[in-house]
Parts: structure tokens; sequence; C-alpha cells
């Protein structure tokens, strides 16, 4: 067994988005000599961040003002199934329709109903790209129940429409943003687990996902929920 680590570290200035500069500020603070040895004392963080902060899980209501907030997602549904899907051949400034359906064309394990699709948008330079309302239709179409893409988000920032949020969160596919190392899961169905935290009332939540391959044989609980 093998456990790949798909998330980006938060680091202190990070920025959440580039409108918004919100950035993590990471204060540290000790209680040393105020306990007897050997204890030393201990460490603690005062974290500030937006809780679309690296990493992280799109909760419904990030877009849908009626949608669920992420502490409102049950466990199971961000456990599960997946596949990646290879889009850095995919020209243009965004991923189309026939760029994704051709890259599940070659793919050797395609998406199944209820399973999650991760998309590999990033190519060598660094740089990824967003989705189309026609692809994000074809993920609906294919029946995924969660879709993540190691871009900075699953939409491309010049669609002032945001078809990728819109389009998935109303047919309540989860969205995970900024994974990294995908380009190690090609070809392999992995389990998928991302768990956000349970902040009451948030829009998202940063996470470390992490895929293990193989992936084991089980009656996973987020499928019976579908």
């Amino acid at each position: 067994m093998e456990i790949f680590d798909l998330s980006k570290p938060i680091t202190n200035g990070m920025r959440a988005h580039i409108a918004t500069s919100i950035v993590p500020l990471i204060r540290i603070g000790d209680a040393a000599g105020t306990f007897d040895p050997p204890c030393e004392g201990f460490a603690s963080n005062l974290i500030v961040m937006s809780d679309h902060c690296g990493t992280h899980v799109d909760a419904p209501n990030h877009f849908i003002r009626s949608g669920a907030s992420v502490d409102q997602i049950p466990p199971g549904r961000t456990i599960g199934p997946a596949v990646v899907c290879d889009l850095t051949g995919a020209d243009g400034d965004q991923v189309e329709a026939e760029h994704l359906m051709a890259a599940i064309a070659c793919m050797p394990v395609k998406p199944k109903r209820g399973e999650f699709l991760l998309l590999h948008t990033r190519q060598l330079d660094g740089h990824g790209k967003g989705i189309s309302r026609g692809a994000d239709e074809h993920l609906v179409e294919l029946g995924v129940s969660l879709v993540g893409t190691d871009h900075g988000g699953i939409d491309n920032t010049r669609n002032r429409d945001r078809p990728g949020h819109m389009v998935l969160l109303r047919h309540d596919v989860l969205i995970v943003e900024s994974l990294t190392n995908l380009d190690r899961l090609l070809g392999q169905e992995v389990l998928f687990v991302c768990l956000p935290l349970a902040l009451q009332g948030a829009s998202g939540s940063p996470v470390r996902p992490i895929a293990i391959t193989p992936c084991p044989e089980a009656d996973w609980p987020g499928l019976r929920e579908l």
C-alpha cells in the first residue's frame, strides 16, 4: 500500500485569492516557565485565514446561497474511489468538453457514476487550467459526485459567470481545488480521502487529501448516499 499526499502546504503569507488578498497569519506563543520540569511548556498557534486557503473543499453554499455549508457535508461524501484524468495536453486557455471527452477515452480506468474524478491540468511550466461550461455539463452527465483539480480553481478566471462552480454545485457535485501530485496517480484507481473541518456555516475548508493505492474493495458510504 502507498499513501500520496495531494495537498499544498499552507504557509505564512500565502494568498488565498488574488482579489481578496486574504492571508493566513500565524503567531506562535508558548507557556515556557509556567510548568514543572521536565515539562518545558507548550506551543500554540493562532491561525487567521480564508476557508478557501491552500488545498480546499468548496461547499455548495460557496456559490449557491441556499446550499449546504461545509459542516453539513456528510464525511462519506469525501471518501471514495477516484481516477485521474490527464488534461495537460489541452490547448487554449481552458479545458473544453472535447478535451475532457478525448482524455477520458484514453484512460485505462474510466470514471464511474457516484465516484470521483480528479483533473490533472498543471503542465511542466506550473500553470493549470480551469474548465468550460461544456466540460462542467459533461462531468454532470458522467454522474461523478466529486471533482478535484490541481488548478487554483475549477473555473477559468475569465469566465465571470463561474460555470464550474454554478453547474457542479447546483448538481451537488463537490469541488476540491489546488490538489498536487496528480501526475503520480495516472492510470490507476485510488482511494481518495479528503475530510473537511466541521466549520459551522463555512463555504469551504482547507484539507489535507490523500490517495491510497491500491484502492481497497468496499461498499463506500458516500456511494450509498447518492
